[in-house]
């Protein structure tokens, strides 16, 4: 049983014992307070010593009837007040503040999300404090990359980002696929890639990436054509071991995209069944020189297809 209900009520007839007089001494409270906040800002302490001077100083003044002696002394209190305020500036710790963009769109999601984590620290369970680290932990892993001018989109993304970006170029598209997911590519995306174009104001090229002139069957041959027959559409093949005069590097993707001459990149690392994914490249100076340089040494070497060669040897002729 609980301590407390074991123990005996008190005789409510009984008078309590008065209760001990301060010790002799004893400092105030405001006392304690005052030199407890001054241990913890001892900055403002100047504040303190400028107010005795601002006193002396009176004082001073009162028995005395000298303008040198009372300019001097103004002049004394008012450098160390600007001193005092400019040291106070220094040491005292900032109030940290949202930082705010200048742009209405994103400000407003910044300041949504400092107000979610605010009301979100006021719930003290383990778990659910968890769930807030591991989703701060995954937006700032998401935000560092944007801050490098990247973005990753996976398979459920990758086919929107795709058209959203390919819709949106103004010049020019060049992209690179692997012949051998071909036919994977215009089942999944193909389609929608020829429907994104219609929607830009720019020519696209697509080159494919065969090994030899023998691997496109006919069924390539046939998406390879709707491809080609569609709007402001290029297309290229290209058989990389029937060929002397150019090396593909084998650090470069055999599936990259580049928009408007490179201002744009998509490099797409995964190929599978269940979807593509990749990365998106920004304004990266570095890349869009590779990738532009070694897009025109590819395309030097490859064929164009048109819907006469509908035979590989004559692709590869």
């Amino acid at each position: 049983m609980n301590e407390l209900a074991r123990a005996p009520l008190p005789d409510s007839t009984q008078s309590s014992p008065a209760s001990p007089p301060p010790p002799e001494g004893r400092k105030p409270d405001v006392e304690k307070s005052i030199v407890a906040g001054l241990a913890k800002r001892p900055a403002y302490l100047l504040i303190f010593a400028l107010c005795f001077i601002g006193l002396t100083a009176g004082s001073v003044l009162a028995f005395t009837d000298s303008s040198a002696v009372a300019i001097t002394l103004a002049f004394s209190v008012v450098v160390g007040i600007v001193a005092a305020v400019v040291i106070i500036l220094r040491l005292e710790k900032p109030t940290e503040q949202l930082h705010l963009t200048g742009l209405s769109a994103i400000d407003t999601h910044l300041k949504s999300i400092s107000d979610s984590l605010k009301v979100s620290l006021q719930i003290s369970h383990p778990e659910f404090q968890k769930i807030v680290i591991e989703t701060c932990a995954e937006l700032d892993g998401k935000l560092a990359d944007i801050k490098n001018g990247q973005v990753r989109v996976d398979s459920k993304d990758y086919n929107v980002a795709m058209h959203t970006m390919l819709s949106s170029a103004k010049t020019s598209v060049f992209c690179v696929h692997r012949g051998d997911y071909l036919l994977e590519w215009f089942q999944r995306i193909g389609r929608s890639i020829i429907s994104s174009h219609k929607q830009s104001g720019a020519t696209a090229t697509h080159l494919f990436v065969f090994n030899r002139a023998e691997d496109v069957t006919e069924a390539h041959q046939n998406a390879l054509a709707t491809l080609d027959e569609s709007q402001k559409v290029d297309v290229f093949v290209y058989f990389d071991k029937q060929d002397f005069n150019y090396r593909y590097p084998e650090d470069l993707p055999r599936d990259y995209t580049l928009l408007d001459g490179g201002d744009a990149i998509c490099v797409t690392d995964r190929l599978e069944s269940d979807g593509f994914s990749g990365t998106w490249y920004f304004n990266d100076s570095r890349r869009k020189a590779r990738f532009n340089n070694e897009f025109s040494a590819l395309k030097r070497e490859s064929r164009r297809f048109s819907r006469a060669e509908r035979n590989p040897g004559d692709v590869a002729a």
